[in-house]
């Protein structure tokens, strides 16, 4: 029997991706172990790859940065995972992806308690996309963050004879 679950999306997104629950849930003594190999890799190759030193700024960020930060740049976010697997594979093979036979991948601890933070969290900031981006290059990741909308200054915003009279920002 297999069951469908719905990923939950911000309020802002217009309709949640349906997942399918991986056939195999691996023990928790094999994650707890597979999670240990992945911080030690990652931990090696830090000084080999900027896409480490990424992953544990990723890391750090998900439990550090306030949940107004986090907010504020989650409502920006856009797109969706496309299940592509890429950044699953950027230093090494992350060993919960599972390869499915359409050529996608699928995380098999995502939906559980043990999804890592690092991963729930991706991508956190433009800057870390951005990270990404570059580590999977020549292939393209969905998801796309909006340009933060910036206000005018108050200077633009009073009218024109009053910016005349105080001889600030006038344009004639």
């Amino acid at each position: 029997m297999q069951t469908h679950l719905i990923q939950l999306k911000p309020k802002n997104k217009k309709k949640a991706v349906d997942f399918k629950t991986p056939e195999i849930v691996p023990s928790t003594f094999w994650i707890y172990k597979q999670k240990l190999k992945i911080t030690f890799y990652t931990a090696i190759y830090i000084w080999q790859s900027k896409h480490s030193l990424a992953s544990m700024r990723r890391f750090f960020m998900a439990f550090v940065a306030p949940q107004s930060y986090r907010d504020r740049l989650k409502a920006r976010l856009e797109g969706s995972c496309n299940n592509c697997g890429h950044c699953c594979r950027v230093n090494f093979q992350c060993p919960f992806l599972r390869e499915l036979p359409d050529g996608k991948g699928q995380c098999t601890i995502y939906l559980t308690k043990h999804a890592p933070k690092v991963c729930v969290a991706f991508p956190l900031d433009p800057w870390d996309l951005e990270e990404i981006q570059r580590a999977i290059a020549p292939n393209k990741c969905t998801f796309y963050f909006t340009p933060e909308k910036v206000e005018e200054p108050l200077v633009k915003r009073l009218p024109i004879k009053i910016r005349k009279l105080l001889k600030i920002g006038a344009d004639a």
